[in-house]
């Protein structure tokens, strides 16, 4: 990886940018070299772009050995579907999709990356190579955009593939995990229920989930304080680390339970600590807030916290796929993609599965389904999109929660966080990040909402893991968000 330095020149200049994803991509490339005696033959390709908008195109790839014009090149394309090449490198787009060009002479060969998609808007081809070149900096295989304006969804993609192994594309249909971009949803089911008459925000969190919690007169009194309120704007006094959700394997052996451990008993091995500030003082951001909301959505309704999300706010607004997701890699979803992590060391799984380091995306970083309604859910920019536009208080059209909810969700408690969003000057947003996961929810009171999923992540751990983050969630989103994109709504293509 490049050095903080360069990264950290590079996003304070803040250059345009184009400029900086190319030379995010360079860093990360002269950063990965390593001086070796290479072939006497080097072949190198060229051409005008690695990106083609819009199928029955063209695009004249050149190629070159050992600098000096080539001779007789065999020319092949991994995917014909996506586009073809002829003899002298000429390559025809087909169909959305990805592709690798490759040039040989039998002895030596070169290989192309190639991306073709859908024309969809004149600024297209300028952000489809900037998403590109991010992705391929990051070594990020797959990714998908929304893009809604004034209640239209005039832009929705997939880049990239779901999985390396049998080159599915990624379709704006495409599942993917988003992480902390679950808590949306969760807040708006807790509105939804206060909507209902069902519940008050000034309810006492233990008086609803008294029975799960049968040592909590043992260590801190204070937890019978904690309201409803207080859980959605992460200001309950709860700051634990690590986070119980990410620490379940030795929490199953502090409980002297099998791994991975109910949510039961994470639950109950969380009311005996003690709470890190008195509730109602402080803003901490905790994912044990909203596994807790999950819980009361669950004791109010009667439902499972899934069943009743489903039911009262997502199938109203046609969104049908989104779910809890898997665990593990076999636990996978119909057009969910796969999740990797290459910059990251295997980790130890949570699960009894005979190999105890896995990829961390699968087993390492715990049971998501005990993350149900922290961070659980996996859906599309599509379903995403919907959900956000549903909540957006926009009056175009009525949402699924009454106006004073959707009022009180965005309103800023004094620490940039509302009830389920971030706060931010004219507009509310919530990222995520797990794993083999990033994903963004983006609302602006303009009437422009922005989604954005990407199927790997950079290792936390890495110097430079705020920086390529911080990118992924602003500078793209600030160049989605610029672009101008054509009046249309897709929304009844999907």
């Amino acid at each position: 990886m490049p050095s903080p330095k360069s990264i950290n020149t590079l996003l304070i200049n803040r250059m345009n940018l184009r400029t900086s994803v190319l030379m995010l991509v360079l860093c990360l490339f002269l950063f990965s070299c390593k001086k070796d005696d290479g072939p006497t033959t080097v072949i190198l390709i060229d051409g005008p772009s690695d990106v083609i908008i819009g199928v029955n195109n063209e695009l004249q790839l050149t190629a070159t050995v050992n600098g000096a014009p080539a001779g007789t090149l065999v020319w092949t394309s991994s995917n014909g579907v996506a586009a073809e090449v002829d003899n002298n490198g000429l390559v025809t787009s087909k169909k959305h999709g990805v592709t690798t060009i490759t040039a040989t002479d039998g002895l030596t060969s070169a290989e192309y990356p190639l991306q073709v998609f859908n024309a969809s808007g004149s600024s297209l081809p300028e952000f489809d190579a900037d998403v590109v070149a991010f992705m391929r900096g990051l070594n990020i295989p797959g990714a998908s955009f929304a893009v809604v304006r004034d209640g239209k969804l005039v832009m929705a993609r997939g880049y990239g593939v779901a999985d390396i192994l049998t080159e599915e594309v990624v379709t704006p249909i495409s599942l993917f995990r988003i992480a902390d971009a679950s808590k949306p949803i969760t807040a708006t089911a807790i509105m939804k229920l206060v909507d209902d008459g069902m519940l008050d925000l000034d309810e006492k969190m233990f008086n609803i989930l008294q029975n799960k919690f049968p040592q909590v007169s043992e260590i801190d009194q204070r937890i019978v304080d904690i309201s409803v309120r207080q859980l959605l704007n992460h200001s309950s006094g709860i700051d634990l680390f690590p986070q119980p959700m990410f620490n379940q394997g030795n929490i199953a052996f502090e409980q002297q339970v099998e791994s991975p451990p109910s949510l039961d008993v994470i639950l109950d091995w969380w009311s005996i600590q003690d709470l890190t500030t008195t509730p109602g003082t402080t803003f901490a951001y905790h994912n044990v807030n909203y596994v807790l909301l999950g819980r009361i959505i669950e004791a109010k309704s009667g439902m499972t916290y899934e069943e009743y999300v489903k039911a009262n706010i997502l199938d109203p607004i046609e969104v049908t796929a989104a779910r809890i997701g898997g665990s593990l890699e076999q636990d996978r979803f119909l057009r969910e993609v796969s999740y990797y992590t290459p910059f990251s060391a295997n980790a130890r799984s949570v699960f009894d599965t005979g190999d105890p380091l896995v990829r961390p995306a699968y087993g390492g970083i715990g049971h998501i389904q005990n993350m149900d309604s922290h961070g659980g859910w996996i859906a599309s920019v599509v379903d995403l999109a919907r959900f956000a536009l549903a909540t957006d208080g926009n009056p175009r059209e009525p949402d699924i929660i009454s106006s004073t909810s959707q009022q009180l969700m965005v309103e800023d408690s004094g620490e940039g966080f509302g009830s389920g969003w971030f706060i931010e000057s004219g507009n509310w947003n919530h990222s995520g990040l797990m794993p083999g996961t990033m994903s963004l929810l983006y609302v602006n009171d303009n009437g422009t909402i922005i989604v954005a999923l990407m199927n790997s992540t950079i290792d936390p751990s890495d110097p430079l893991f705020s920086n390529v983050f911080n990118f992924f969630r602003d500078d793209l989103r600030e160049a989605a968000e610029s672009a101008e994109w054509i009046d249309q709504d897709l929304f009844s293509e999907f």
